[in-house]
């Protein structure tokens, strides 16, 4: 009962679900496309019970990886390998489609894909959580049950909040990169050098050095990441009819946020006033990780895309019809800066509209903002609503 008034208990525990959730986003779009084509009886049984298979292959992994960073040296690896794992979770990832296989018609078989996605996927995320639980297996326990849920019901929302606020993918790798240098600082090959040249400070200086090279290191893998992404871009849905042959185009990025409906509601204002104009309206899907599709082959990836897309430009070509301006919709996949700037290219878009925060440009660089992205990327005027 005394561990529920223990801090070192609760900071250990947020640790653990912090880290679960933040590694576990290709494991919960598996989970969504293996049920994708299941009958609406079998969905959610097919969920709980794949979700229960992977808690308990979770724990078992956990209860291995735990006895073997017993073992001198292992921790020095375990330490290294998490350090790579917070760097790696900063850089964007891009499908690589086609081997995978087809989401499953039946129940045993989504289960299946399910649990076996979770034993392949699932070594980093267990890694972290014996890190943060420093052994402790109640933890253990009691965290991997606490957050599968939220990514197994909340991961859209986590994508999406993820995707808006890149920052907190940074403090995440952090607390990776600090977990890492703490695991390292313990290992019995190192530990005394670091407590002889440290002091009783040598395991928080070692944390700190292991954050501050996954934030840095991520930093600058992510940026040469972003140069040389290769943006894939969906065949458009549809195009309206009515639109003009050389027409100004205007391309608004859409998401479905009060930020975007104000850019939207602002460029069909412009459409309407001057003649000729044509909207274009685009949402870009973030790719689900490479691993994904192992599991998941190309066309179900594709199709998941162009499902979340069209949910959520609904309203915006309800919008644009009932304005009656002609317009294109497009999906895009790929991360939102460049994407944004090669479907204005691509469609011939004389410039874009797009919502902002308002932030200002030290907040706006410190919390991630998707307009200075584009802006960064687009060689056409681009004009921001606040």
């Amino acid at each position: 009962m005394d561990t529920l008034y223990d801090p070192q208990f609760w900071n250990g525990l947020w640790q653990i679900i912090v880290v679960n959730i933040l590694l576990s986003g290709d494991n919960a779009v598996v989970i969504a496309l293996a049920c994708r084509n299941l009958p609406d009886r079998y969905r959610n049984p097919a969920i709980f019970a794949g979700s229960a298979g992977a808690v308990v292959i979770r724990i078992v992994f956990c209860l291995i990886i735990a006895w073997l960073l017993a073992i001198p040296a292992i921790k020095l690896i375990g330490g290294l390998l998490l350090l790579w794992i917070g760097v790696k979770l900063m850089v964007p990832e891009h499908e690589d489609g086609g081997g995978g296989v087809k989401g499953a018609g039946n129940l045993w078989g989504a289960i299946q894909t399910i649990v076996i996605a979770d034993v392949v996927m699932s070594l980093d995320n267990v890694i972290g959580i014996v890190a943060a639980a420093k052994g402790d297996m109640v933890l253990i326990v009691i965290g991997i049950v606490m957050s599968v849920p939220l990514i197994v019901f909340g991961s859209q929302l986590l994508l999406k909040v993820l995707n808006r606020f890149p920052i907190l993918v940074i403090a995440g790798a952090g607390l990776l990169g600090w977990l890492g240098g703490e695991i390292i600082a313990g290992d019995v090959l190192v530990h005394h050098w670091i407590e002889d040249n440290t002091g009783q400070w040598g395991e928080r200086i070692a944390a700190a050095v292991g954050a501050a090279i996954v934030v840095g290191l991520g930093l600058y893998m992510k940026r040469r990441a972003e140069a040389k992404v290769v943006v894939e871009i969906q065949e458009p849905i549809r195009e309206e009819a009515g639109m003009a042959a050389e027409p100004i185009c205007t391309l608004v990025p859409y998401d479905g946020s009060p930020n975007a409906e104000r850019a939207l509601n602002f460029a069909l204002r412009l459409a309407k006033a001057v003649p000729g104009s044509r909207l274009e309206i685009a949402n870009v899907q973030i790719p689900v990780g490479g691993a994904v599709s192992m599991f998941i082959n190309e066309a179900d990836i594709k199709d998941y895309h162009r499902d979340e897309g069209m949910k959520t430009l609904a309203p915006a070509i309800a919008a644009a019809k009932k304005a009656g301006v002609p317009f294109g919709h497009r999906i895009g996949v790929g991360q939102p800066g460049p994407t944004i700037a090669a479907l204005a290219k691509q469609h011939k878009c004389t410039q874009i509209v797009m919502g902002t925060r308002g932030l200002g440009s030290a907040m706006g660089l410190l919390l991630g903002s998707v307009a200075t992205d584009v802006i960064h990327h687009a060689d056409v005027p681009i004009t921001l609503v606040k």
